[in-house]
């Protein structure tokens, strides 16, 4: 399943311990065509990874040697390979539809959608869990002529069974690379970061997932590319009050019923936004894996950076194996209003020169090397 979105151009930035890196294509075994989106972590430390590019390119750094790396994709099979590969591109293999695999099923989305509810619970609730997350925000215009603010945060996230979520800042940076940017740099916070703890509430709050307000959608399935995703359910919900728009889109994993991917819809006049969720299956509960958040505001009208500014967000999560102490942990409620300008480092910090990322799209690298925060 493709996805859009321009952070997943400019790519994913992760804490690095800079021993060691690899430098990798993933592709498609059959075709040889680059898969994007694939996600790639380390075996031994798994707060420790990235995302492909759309050239299915991606940097990874790694502890030592003797380390093993696990690429997975949605319909692909997983690969495991040591961190000494030498091969300059790694193949993925479309998972097997074996016959016993096959769900044969009358079902409908809707009673799809039933089952999908009852086992939210069971595949959803991770809770406590703590992260390893890396976000990235762009603001610019819909022409991409100029890159208004741009900011990049490493930090911990523990989430309990409350549906609270506490935040460890580990690195931030931001800089602006416009005068509107500038003028609303003065005022920035950290709440467009930290609200990824959204993310982890879809399941309380969401009414395509309340049994009780069913009834006011319409459920459907909808092919997936090339019908390559066979263990997969896809299905579109569509509210019965404008059917003429998609509210959202699932991918159900058809042996357990977990969500491995939604999407919403917003619509404001002429504007669609999306914000879009991937899970990772972990010893068969659901985890999350990566979310992206694409919107328009009018902030910048009164700084001369036109009616609407694009704002993307992307947010890669990796789960945290070992114990964490939560004495540095400060709340939600405690950290968005903070000024970003109280955690900042320096924009060239050497921390930022040696992470693991997806390489940026050349119009991202020009405007970042030409002007300077």
């Amino acid at each position: 399943m493709k996805c859009s979105g321009i952070l997943f151009l400019i790519g994913v930035s992760f804490f690095s311990y800079g021993q060691m890196s690899m430098v990798k294509t993933v592709a498609d075994y059959s075709t040889k065509k680059a898969i994007s989106f694939a996600h790639v972590v380390s075996r031994k430390h798994p707060q420790n990874g990235s995302l492909t590019n759309e050239d299915g390119r991606f940097v990874l750094y790694l502890r030592s040697a003797n380390d093993t790396i696990e690429i997975s994709h949605v319909g692909y099979r997983k690969q495991r390979v040591p961190a000494t590969f030498s091969g300059d591109t790694i193949f993925l293999e479309n998972t097997p539809t074996l016959l016993d695999e096959v769900v044969i099923t009358d079902y409908t989305a809707a009673e799809v959608m039933n089952k999908v509810i009852d086992l939210l619970r069971v595949n959803h609730a991770v809770e406590p869990v703590t992260y390893r997350a890396f976000i990235r925000v762009v603001e610019y215009p819909a022409d991409t002529s100029a890159i208004h603010i741009f900011e990049e945060h490493v930090m911990d996230i523990h989430q309990t069974k409350a549906h609270n979520s506490k935040f460890r800042i580990i690195k931030t940076r931001v800089g602006a690379f416009s005068k509107p940017g500038q003028l609303r740099l003065k005022d920035r916070r950290l709440i467009i970061a930290i609200s990824v703890f959204s993310d982890n509430l879809f399941k309380i709050q969401e009414d395509v997932f309340r049994k009780n307000k069913m009834k006011d959608y319409v459920y459907e399935f909808a092919s997936t590319d090339g019908e390559r995703d066979t263990l997969f359910y896809s299905i579109r919900c569509r509210s019965k009050s404008d059917t003429a728009q998609v509210s959202a889109e699932l991918l159900i994993d058809k042996k357990t019923y977990g969500i491995a991917m939604k999407r919403n819809y917003y619509y404001s006049g002429n504007h669609k936004t999306f914000k879009e969720i991937h899970f990772q299956k972990i010893d068969n509960k659901w985890y999350l894996a990566y979310s992206v958040r694409t919107f328009k505001t009018d902030f910048y009208g009164k700084h001369g950076g036109g009616d609407f500014v694009n704002i993307d967000r992307v947010c890669l999560y990796n789960p945290v194996s070992e114990k964490v102490n939560l004495e540095d942990f400060k709340s939600t409620l405690y950290t968005m209003p903070k000024p970003i300008s109280n955690y900042t480092d320096d924009f060239n910090d050497s921390f930022w020169q040696n992470v693991n990322y997806i390489p940026m799209p050349r119009w991202i690298s020009k405007r970042l090397q030409n002007a300077a925060p």
